[in-house]
């Protein structure tokens, strides 16, 4: 969407009908994209004529025996292949410090502060690919939340899903008393970390 914003033209490949629906829906004024339902690894493209193939958040979900060779197949020599994720970045404020006691205290094999880090560069260059030498860069950014916000991004985490019914509305209901004794909002620092290489 943030790329259709911008006035460039695309498709969005999703494994699952259901994300290819939101997806559509979020582009209905963009009439220069499209979003087709297919596994990025078998998708029925073989020509290389994309000027950019990005993945944000999902990189490390695809085969990676052949996902890097597949996005060099999909890209014009001078194309660019770009992943990101984001990443939870250095907070030490009173109410991240009180959040993280909770976890401590109720759940101390959660990371507190989200998902551990990705490699920054997951599958190195694969030279005999004639991909060039990476480019990284780190973005940091902030949202703000308000407290059922983040106790409903959280519900969306699998680690917080695969605690059981009774602990996991206990850790929430602690999170939720901590960001609500603090003002009812809560400013969550992430750093956007960048990994990109040009297809020679």
């Amino acid at each position: 969407m943030l790329l259709a914003e911008r006035g460039l033209e695309g498709v969005g490949v999703k494994p699952d009908a259901r994300m290819a629906a939101v997806a559509r829906r979020n582009l209905l004024h963009s009439p220069a994209w499209r979003v087709e339902v297919a596994e990025f690894e078998t998708w029925a493209h073989d020509e290389p004529d994309f000027d950019l193939v990005t993945c944000a958040q999902a990189w490390h979900w695809l085969d990676p025996a052949s996902r890097l060779r597949r996005a060099h197949a999909l890209l014009r020599a001078g194309g660019w292949l770009a992943l990101w994720w984001n990443r939870p970045a250095e907070d030490h404020s009173a109410l991240r410090t009180a959040l993280d006691a909770v976890y401590a205290d109720m759940a101390p094999e959660l990371p507190p502060r989200g998902p551990a880090s990705l490699p920054f560069a997951p599958d190195g260059t694969h030279p005999d690919l004639g991909f060039g030498p990476p480019v990284e860069r780190e973005y940091p950014w902030s949202k703000l939340y308000s407290t059922t916000d983040w106790i409903q991004l959280l519900l969306s985490h699998s680690d917080h899903r695969l605690l059981d019914e009774d602990r996991r509305h206990r850790l929430l209901g602690a999170v939720a008393e901590v960001i609500d004794d603090h003002g009812g909002t809560y400013r969550h620092h992430y750093v956007c970390r960048l990994w990109a290489v040009e297809r020679r």
